[in-house]
C-alpha cells in the first residue's frame, strides 16, 4: 500500500458529514472529547455526524484515545454519546 494514499479521505456523495452535534442544550464540535455509554474507561474525540443518504441512518465518527494515545477510528450510534463538560477556569475571589 502506498503511504501517500493511507490517510486520504474520499468524498462520497452517498454520505453527508456534519462537524457539530447538538445535545442537551450544548454543542459538541469537532475535536471535543466525549464518552460513549457502554465503553468504560475510554475517551473519544468527536469527528462528525455521518448520514447515509440512501437509508437516512446516522452515526458518529470518533477517534478512540487511551492514556492520551490515539488507538482507532470508531463509529457509534448517536444515542450512546455522553458529553464531557469542559473544565471551568478557576476564579480567585478576594
Amino acid at each position: 500500500m502506498n503511504k501517500k494514499n493511507k490517510n486520504k479521505i474520499i468524498d462520497n456523495p452517498k454520505y453527508t458529514k456534519i462537524n457539530t452535534l447538538a445535545m442537551d442544550g450544548f454543542i459538541i464540535n469537532e475535536g471535543d472529547y466525549i464518552k460513549i455509554k457502554g465503553e468504560y474507561g475510554t475517551i473519544f474525540k468527536f469527528i462528525s455526524v455521518t448520514t447515509n443518504n440512501d437509508n437516512n441512518k446516522q452515526w458518529i465518527d470518533c477517534i478512540e484515545y487511551e492514556n492520551g494515545i490515539s488507538k482507532a477510528m470508531r463509529a457509534f450510534d448517536i444515542n450512546r454519546v455522553k458529553r464531557i463538560p469542559k473544565k471551568r477556569k478557576h476564579v480567585q475571589r478576594s
